[in-house]
């Protein structure tokens, strides 16, 4: 039997079919689109058909931003038994939506600062910020400060003698420093 306009040799059409198929599903997996398939709709169809494959184009657009990731840094740390605040700057945030919390290692555990009651520290305008890490005698002897950068309304953990920092602050941007 002879289809008109199908290839003379028999087995060929099959073939040719066979390898529209593979060639379908791999342009499928790859992202591709069919135009012109609607033959395909019937199996039983004699008439060859003729796909036409266009590449499906996905356009994403990312942003430009020109700050950087947020950051914390330490301008002024004050000497081992000094009163004086500690200071620091921030970047990659805007001030009024972040507040900083500090906590301080002495005698063997870490505390917030300045207060339990008050655990955050406002960041001003031009992106510093300044912490009273000394409010009783021995928080002068604070062998290490950690500061972290938190969403304004942030509850920080309290701390209250634990020998380490909270472990699921460590993805916060921090920074720690020994004096």
């Amino acid at each position: 039997m002879k289809i008109t306009g199908s290839p003379q040799r028999p087995g060929t059409f099959v073939f040719f079919i066979a390898a529209m198929l593979i060639a379908a599903v791999m342009a499928i997996s790859s992202g591709c689109v069919f135009l012109g398939a609607k033959e395909m709709s019937d199996p039983n169809s004699p008439v060859p058909v003729q796909v036409q494959v266009v590449q499906k184009t996905t356009v994403t657009t990312i942003p430009q931003t020109t700050s950087p990731a947020p950051s914390i840094v330490f301008t002024t740390v004050p000497r081992l038994g000094s009163k004086d605040p500690i200071r620091g700057r921030v970047a990659g945030v805007e001030p009024s939506q972040y507040n900083v919390v500090v906590y301080i290692f002495v005698d063997g555990w870490w505390g917030p600062k300045p207060l339990w009651d008050k655990p955050l520290t406002m960041i001003k305008s031009d992106n510093t910020w300044s912490c009273d890490m000394v409010t009783t005698t021995t928080d002068a002897l604070a062998t290490q400060v950690a500061a972290y950068i938190v969403p304004a309304g942030y509850n920080p953990p309290r701390l209250t003698g634990q020998p380490e920092l909270p472990a699921d602050m460590a993805m916060i941007p921090h920074t720690v420093v020994t004096r």
